[in-house]
């Protein structure tokens, strides 16, 4: 296996058709939607009803390096609260995306997620030991329900953790049943060592850059060297390796990704993150399409709103050759977590894959609504004017090569779909996926120039199914070379060719 030593110098920053979805890692507790009666944001926070979402903890301490466990202090009091049935839990990306566009008013806080509580905390100052102070706010009125300080050794983060959501758990839904305190209770390893790695791995992982993803492998390798038993450890490990095919070939990053999964199967077939890491490995990477869905669905059938499950039901799905299920299970994906932009741009893509742009551009409103970010996703909002015809010098918020494109025309796009060309093939620029120059040259009508980019994503082993009914790439359906290279990727040619 070639050796990963950081990205190459850039050249160009294409879009990548890659794990889009996998910025925020699965959690290996059932996270519940946003507008329970599945409408789209702002949705309208329901008195009365058991809904909590946990805010990302202030680093008070004087070690910035802290930031971090912070972070991932939050994203794991999330995870456990998913456990207990009685909750209505937002997702980490939902929380996220709402701090990142406002005050942190409980108010607006509260109205833009549709929550009624609110838990919200701070790591404070310390020696040997972590500190945290935590309130639980009613959103609507601002008022704290209950305010307390926890303190652990540095040894028992664990235990601080659970401490805290045993007591928000108790102060929203009265006494646990046995059910709900044994899964609060249930430790995912014993090695203090582990867990602190796997914290604070979970949280680089979440952020999704270059460096971060590089420190999350680290991260978690440090939780299975300390407990190789650790299968939450082992599972995120595949997340973040597949993660990495934004920065190179599939075939580089996803055997290291599939071993990792299969590692946390081997010790907990059951958990959930594993499942769906599988999953996408299967469907991906491997081609098998049937195994994906079947994956998927093992997850589904436990846990029917997990949204990444359905994500990845869809995808393979998608590769099955049934775009119509696969666009619905992207639907069912986007109800369940709504104010999640990257889960959202995941089903853009879908649906644009099964042929249903207009669906897809509905899709990028929300994620670009829920953002704040006018220009969020304007790769994929240029495919569609593309793919509609409705692409013309006035329109906005459409980026890179595409836009331009769609803003000037396929001449004014080729000089730079071929400059890139040259630095891929010469290995001296930053790694772009071949079925993204193949989306390139198809903007531009090059029927040779797209069949070969596209006979290279097959080298790569990338997954062709979002391109069999891609409406960009509806010119060259018809020939024979797009056919075969289908048929090699185990994808059905679709009807009608």
């Amino acid at each position: 296996m070639p050796a990963l030593l950081g990205p190459r110098p850039l050249v160009a920053r294409p879009p990548t058709w890659g794990l889009v979805v996998c910025l925020a890692i699965c959690a290996t507790g059932s996270l519940k939607g946003q507008c329970p009666d599945g409408t789209p944001p702002p949705c309208a926070a329901r008195p009365g009803s058991n809904s909590v979402a946990v805010l990302v903890f202030a680093n008070r301490a004087r070690d910035s390096s802290l930031s971090l466990l912070a972070e991932g202090l939050a994203d794991q009091i999330t995870t456990d609260l998913g456990q207990v049935r009685r909750l209505d839990v937002l997702s980490s990306a939902s929380v996220r995306t709402v701090l990142a566009r406002g005050s942190r008013d409980p108010r607006r806080v509260g109205e833009e997620l549709g929550t009624r509580w609110l838990v919200d905390g701070a790591l404070l100052p310390g020696t040997a030991r972590v500190a945290i102070n935590v309130q639980l706010v009613e959103s609507a009125i601002g008022r704290v329900r209950w305010s307390a300080t926890y303190q652990r050794p540095t040894e028992d983060l664990f235990g601080l953790i659970a401490s805290v959501s045993d007591s928000v758990a108790r102060a929203i839904v009265g006494e646990l049943d046995p059910a709900e305190r044994a899964a609060l209770a249930a430790r995912p390893t014993r090695s203090a060592a582990a867990y602190d790695a796997f914290v604070r791995a979970q949280a680089l992982g979440r952020r999704g850059g270059f460096y971060d993803l590089r420190h999350a492998v680290t991260g978690y390798e440090d939780a299975i060297a300390a407990d190789s038993g650790f299968a939450a450890a082992w599972a995120g490990l595949a997340w973040v390796w597949m993660y990495h095919d934004a920065f190179y070939p599939p075939r580089v990053v996803y055997p290291r990704a599939r071993e990792a999964a299969d590692h946390a199967l081997a010790i907990d077939s059951t958990l959930g993150s594993a499942l769906i890491a599988r999953s996408m490995v299967a469907t991906w990477f491997e081609y098998d399409y049937g195994w994906g869905e079947r994956l998927a669905r093992t997850v589904l059938a436990r846990d029917p709103g997990n949204a990444r499950a359905h994500l990845a039901h869809a995808f393979a799905l998608l590769g099955l050759g049934r775009t119509g299920e696969a666009a619905a299970a992207a639907r069912v994906a986007q109800r369940a977590d709504s104010l999640d932009v990257l889960l959202t741009s995941d089903v853009a893509i879908i649906l644009m894959a099964a042929g249903r742009p207009a669906e897809a551009d509905t899709a990028i409103r929300v994620a670009r609504d829920a953002s704040g970010d006018s220009l969020l996703l304007g790769w994929l909002e240029s495919e569609v004017l593309l793919t509609t015809g409705r692409c013309g010098p006035s329109v906005s918020g459409v980026v890179g090569i595409l836009g331009t494109a769609c803003r000037s025309g396929p001449a004014a796009a080729r000089p730079g779909v071929d400059s890139i060309a040259a630095a891929v093939t010469r290995g001296d620029g930053a790694y772009v996926g071949a079925h993204a120059l193949a989306a390139y040259y198809a903007a531009t009508g090059d029927r040779e120039a797209t069949l070969h980019w596209l006979a290279r994503a097959l080298e790569q082993r990338g997954f062709l199914g979002l391109i069999a009914r891609h409406p960009l790439f509806a010119f060259v359906r018809d020939d024979p070379r797009f056919q075969a290279l289908l048929r090699a990727a185990n994808i059905p040619v679709p009807a009608g060719n």
